[in-house]
């Protein structure tokens, strides 16, 4: 069991202002990762979900140009949950409808 010290110190998190979620192969992660450093990311099935703070649209569009990702709408880092769930439900209506999976499209965005 580790014992706080009394000058033990929080360390500082500035949460960003917005987070957009994109939904990428695990191979293009890298090209979002080079744009944005500061991502979050976790393996979501076949795909990684990849949260980008404070991205403005065009950045990311760039970023993504290439690859398979389905970009979330940009919300309030408090709202992240909002915009992976819009993504993965755009992913899940592609899949469903055989119109996507990861390697048959450019890019969208919700």
């Amino acid at each position: 069991m580790s014992r706080r010290r009394d000058n033990w110190v929080a360390p500082a998190w500035t949460p960003p202002a917005t987070l957009t979620c994109v939904l990428l192969e695990p191979n293009h992660v890298g090209a979002v990762l080079s744009a944005f450093p500061d991502c979050l990311q976790t393996p979501v099935e076949d795909a990684v979900a990849v949260l980008v703070p404070d991205a403005t649209r065009p950045v990311l569009m760039r970023a993504v140009t290439g690859t398979s990702a389905i970009v979330g709408p940009t919300v309030a880092w408090q709202r992240a949950a909002d915009s992976y769930r819009r993504a993965l439900a755009l992913a899940e209506l592609w899949s469903r409808s055989g119109r996507w999976t990861p390697r048959s499209t450019s890019w969208t965005w919700c």
